[in-house]
């Protein structure tokens, strides 16, 4: 991001640009005398705020403003010219702010976006001027003078206003703006970078802090006039609101009438104060209550048939995401154990710089059992967003999960990615479901490190 410093000097070319803008609104001529002679030519005056034409109208004179604007009434017309007065504020602002040497923009780049801004100021100023807070200290009472004429037009008998302003506008002041547009900009850049820093460095701990984040780029976009950090700031929003879809659910523990879960965001747990929906056909008294980083899920099962499957739909709302998790509660009481020795290996069939494919996953258990069949494997692979869920396993008797992941992922974790080295990897996260030979159903979390061939 850019920070923004004043250069020497007063600029003159907003009061050039006025002065012209009244000589062509009043007809064109260096002084009143010129532009009534002009005027008769095109227009009678029936009306006017002084007996003459003041001495200042049509003039250049350092340290003001001289501009105005013709319209159908009096009051637009001093409305225009009050804008047209705004406008040139912010032109000489833009011309007297320099990008520093630490900022990604040239000057070019800068000048250009404050010099777009003036030139959508007239026909979107009120959302503009909402975004440059020095604007709102610029009013006609300021006026150091003002003048106005009712006109007819020769020829079409069509009534018009036009209204002339001086308005000061001295060197000290503009510093002064321009000192309030650097205080401001800085502000806004240092929000901006606070964001960034939150979502790069993984200082994310809950899901309000997505909301907050999401809400505070709003008003950054829109007070970012240049296309580069306008740009920046709508990438980042838009991460951030990609986040609610990579919140998953992670088991913690489960025993007949309870089960306990928490939220991850990658491998480190998120918060949330959103309870979850709970529903069940079989079970009765769901209840949901928030634990530290963990949620707890209660039920009655005393009306269950323990020999069917009972399960608890759960969905819980993360922003504009939704997770949803079909929770097996296991009622027969028996305590299953699944636990990895040693790492998971991964290794890809298909390797590409961006890509990997037919992962085989190998990972050595240790199970209190000899009779459990996987059902299913659900896993959390380091770097990938959403879980990846593989149907069937074999019989877990040999000590060993096998199974091959489906599909290709960006290869965005392992080998020299996300830090790792030597093919290591983070923590292989997981539930496997697995059948005892009495056909009960269990879940079992697991983690284990990993390490990979890419």
């Amino acid at each position: 991001m850019m920070k923004i410093s004043m250069k020497n000097g007063f600029c003159r070319s907003g009061v050039v640009a006025v002065a012209a803008a009244w000589l062509l609104a009043a007809g064109g001529g260096m002084g009143p005398e010129a532009v009534r002679a002009a005027r008769k030519e095109t227009v009678k005056v029936v009306e006017r705020s002084e007996k003459k034409v003041p001495v200042w109208v049509g003039k250049m004179e350092t340290g003001y403003i001289v501009t105005s604007a013709v319209a159908d009434d009096l009051e637009r017309a001093k409305s225009l010219c009050m804008d047209q007065v705004r406008s040139q504020v912010i032109e000489s602002v833009a011309q007297n702010v320099q990008v520093s040497s630490e900022s990604t923009l040239s000057q070019e780049t800068m000048t250009e976006g404050i010099t777009d801004f003036v030139d959508n100021f007239s026909s979107t100023f009120k959302t503009q001027a909402a975004t440059v807070p020095f604007l709102s200290g610029i009013s006609a009472s300021k006026a150091e003078d003002s003048y106005w004429e009712k006109r007819v037009e020769r020829g079409t008998g069509r009534v018009t206003w036009l209204y002339a302003v001086k308005y000061p506008f001295p060197r000290i002041e503009l510093k002064r703006l321009v000192d309030a547009f650097n205080t401001r900009d800085a502000e806004m850049v240092a929000r901006y970078d606070r964001l960034r820093e939150m979502y790069d460095g993984g200082g994310i701990e809950s899901v309000e802090q997505i909301d907050r984040a999401v809400s505070e780029l709003t008003p950054l976009i829109d007070y970012f006039f240049d296309d580069v950090r306008k740009g920046d700031a709508r990438m980042l929003q838009r991460n951030y609101g990609a986040l609610y879809g990579q919140v998953f659910l992670s088991e913690v523990s489960a025993r007949p009438g309870e089960y306990v879960y928490r939220l991850m965001l990658g491998d480190r747990p998120i918060s949330c104060s959103r309870k979850p929906s709970l529903r069940s056909e079989t079970l009765a008294q769901l209840h949901a209550e928030k634990r530290g980083m963990e949620w707890v899920v209660t039920y009655d099962y005393s009306t269950a048939d323990v020999a069917e499957e009972n399960a608890i739909q759960l969905a819980q709302r993360i922003g504009s995401s939704t997770v949803r998790e079909r929770i097996v509660a296991d009622l027969s009481g028996t305590v299953v154990e699944v636990t990895p020795q040693g790492e998971a290996i991964l290794q890809a069939g298909v390797r590409t710089d961006s890509l990997v494919g037919d992962v085989a996953v190998r990972m050595a258990v240790r199970t209190n059992r000899n009779d459990l069949t996987v059902k299913s494997i659900t896993l959390r692979l380091p770097g990938v967003a959403m879980p990846v869920t593989i149907d069937g396993g074999g019989i877990l008797g040999g000590g060993e999960v096998a199974v091959t992941l489906p599909g290709r992922y960006e290869r965005m974790y392992g080998g020299a990615a996300k830090g790792a080295k030597g093919g290591r990897m983070g923590m292989l996260r997981g539930t496997i479901v697995v059948a005892d030979g009495e056909g009960k159903v269990h879940r079992v979390a697991f983690s284990a490190p990993a390490v990979c061939n890419w």
